[in-house]
Formats: structure tokens, C-alpha cells, sequence
């Protein structure tokens, strides 16, 4: 799998949200902080596990990037949730206005990262 085509999926899925953030949200708040450090945080996990994984279909161990990718989705989902709870809880954010955006969010970038990964886990 070409590394281009990743970025390039990487990059129109974050600018796209990006906008669709600005867009529904016109007046900065504290939600559309947290929803672009959600963003970031995705982006960031999805480009941190692509390249690993590449790293890792080299290896002897076949059963190697499995194990990453599992405790990788592991780690991922804590993480998010934590950052759900806290926005929550902390900072008072409307529940509906917050969560079902980054649930989509990470639906959207689950899909990038999954395709490439498996993708990738094929070659090896």
C-alpha cells in the first residue's frame, strides 16, 4: 500500500472535518476546542499506528502486529473515552452536541486506520 494515498486520505479527512467543525460551529467555544483536540489526537493515533505497523511487517513474530494493533485499539478507545468523560464532567459540555461529533469522528478515522492496516497486515 502506497504511503501516499494514506497521507493524502489522512489530510482530506482532517481538513475535511476541520471545516465541518467550523462550519457548525461558529462561535469559539470551549466544545470546539475539545472537538479539534480530538481531531489531533485521532490523526495522530491513525499516523503513529501506520507507521509502526509498517515498521512491524517486518518482523519474524507474525503474530507481532497483531498484538500491537490490538492493544493499540486498546489504548485508543481509553483514551477517547477518557477525553468524552472529561469534557463531560469537567467542563460542563453539552452531552449531544459533543459526543455524537466525536463518535463520528472516531468512526471515520477507525475506517481510514483499519483499511490501511489490514491492507498492510495482507503484504506481510
Amino acid at each position: 500500500m502506497k504511503r501516499n494515498l494514506f497521507y493524502t486520505g489522512l489530510l482530506a479527512l482532517f481538513i475535511s472535518l476541520s471545516f465541518w467543525i467550523l462550519f457548525q460551529n461558529p462561535i469559539w467555544s470551549v466544545i470546539i476546542y475539545f472537538l479539534f483536540f480530538i481531531l489531533i489526537f485521532l490523526a495522530i493515533v491513525d499516523l503513529m499506528m501506520f507507521e509502526v505497523g509498517h515498521k512491524l511487517k517486518k518482523s519474524n513474530n507474525p503474530y507481532q502486529f497483531t498484538r500491537f494493533f490490538m492493544i493499540m485499539v486498546f489504548v485508543k478507545m481509553m483514551l477517547f473515552v477518557g477525553i468524552i468523560l472529561i469534557g463531560v464532567t469537567r467542563f460542563y459540555i453539552e452531552k449531544k452536541a459533543f459526543i455524537i461529533p466525536s463518535l463520528v469522528f472516531y468512526l471515520l478515522f477507525t475506517i481510514h486506520e483499519t483499511y490501511f492496516l489490514m491492507a498492510i497486515s495482507k503484504k506481510s
